[in-house]
């Protein structure tokens, strides 16, 4: 029988995608929900996704559950997710995989939670070897095991942190791009039964599950205890929730001419115009936030590839003359 796609009832709607033309507020997208939005009009070329808006997180926290209507109208984005990449979840030939973000109305930087490259097992990572090299896909899946254990299972970083560092020092490597694919897989057993010795039973294999629990726990990270100190701290209200945004990966950490970083629009400390910050070839945007990698400057961007320089510079100009403010952007 053939798929019939429906959409949901705008006034029920808990999930809007990237390019839709629905709400575009904070309030209702989250932060960073509104500036995808905003960033896809403007035409920057963000991957596609979609965002569960804030009113999810606050019936779970009245309720302790999510909305019945959550379920259909996450299917419902996926199956958009999926037209708009050409890809599949779930599927090892072809395969979609997604980073699961909050992005509370108001900025909460670092305090809530974040799981990358999710949608992944053993057959997937085959899939995605084919197309993006198995050294890629099995660092793709590394770095799933340790967010998704951490965040979602809720093991210690630092136990995933050591496996890793254990490998670096056996065989005498200074930094993870130096890892192949033999040894990425190795780690990735280690993760597997590190898990497993954890908690009592495997990981999922199961990419919709995996979905639907890293949404549970980015839901939950809301009242985590450094998020509620920080809204304290900051006079930030406990009712106004996290929305939750759902968007196709992108690898930076796939060879040497790829990368990821974090850029100002000025100088924050002097307020001089023109690009500031620091970006990591070969990495994703986890190495940049955690402090474990040595970043390089983003005026060094010029000299590594000078075409991407000057396009990153062109669209934080743009955002910058469009918000009339200083800019923070993310690549």
């Amino acid at each position: 029988m053939a798929k019939v796609q429906t959409t949901p009832n705008k006034s029920r709607k808990v999930a809007f995608s990237f390019r839709e033309g629905g709400p575009t507020t904070a309030t209702v997208l989250g932060g960073k929900g509104a500036g995808l939005v905003e960033l896809t009009q403007l035409g920057v070329p963000v991957p596609a996704g979609f965002t569960v808006t804030t009113s999810v997180a606050r019936a779970f926290a009245q309720h302790g559950t999510t909305p019945k209507r959550l379920e259909h109208q996450l299917q419902w984005g996926l199956d958009r997710l999926e037209r708009e990449t050409g890809r599949k979840f779930g599927a090892a030939d072809n395969p979609l995989l997604v980073s699961v973000r909050s992005g509370a109305a108001v900025s909460m930087p670092g305090m809530m939670d974040t799981v990358l490259n999710l949608g992944m097992n053993h057959d997937i990572v085959r899939g995605l070897a084919k197309t993006h090299g198995a050294r890629t896909a099995w660092d793709c899946y590394r770095r799933f095991l340790s967010m998704y254990g951490e965040i979602v299972l809720g093991i210690q970083r630092s136990r995933f942190d050591n496996i890793l560092a254990s490998s670096k020092l056996f065989r005498g490597l200074a930094n993870d791009q130096q890892l192949n694919a033999g040894v990425l897989q190795e780690i990735c057993h280690s993760y597997r039964s590190l898990i497993k010795q954890a908690t009592g039973k495997s990981v999922s294999d199961d990419p919709m599950e995996q979905l639907q629990q890293a949404l549970l726990a980015v839901l939950k990270s809301w009242d985590n205890p450094r998020a509620k100190a920080y809204r304290k701290a900051n006079g930030i209200p406990n009712d106004l929730g996290t929305a939750i945004n759902i968007q196709s990966m992108v690898f930076g950490n796939r060879d040497n001419n790829s990368a990821t970083g974090v850029v100002f629009s000025r100088n924050v400390a002097t307020g001089q115009p023109g690009m500031w910050g620091e970006f990591l070839v070969n990495a994703q945007g986890e190495d940049v936030v955690a402090g474990s990698h040595t970043p390089q400057p983003i005026a060094a961007m010029h000299k590594w590839n000078k075409n991407l320089y000057n396009q990153l510079d062109a669209i934080v100009k743009t955002l910058e003359d469009n918000r009339k403010a200083v800019v923070d952007v993310e690549f």
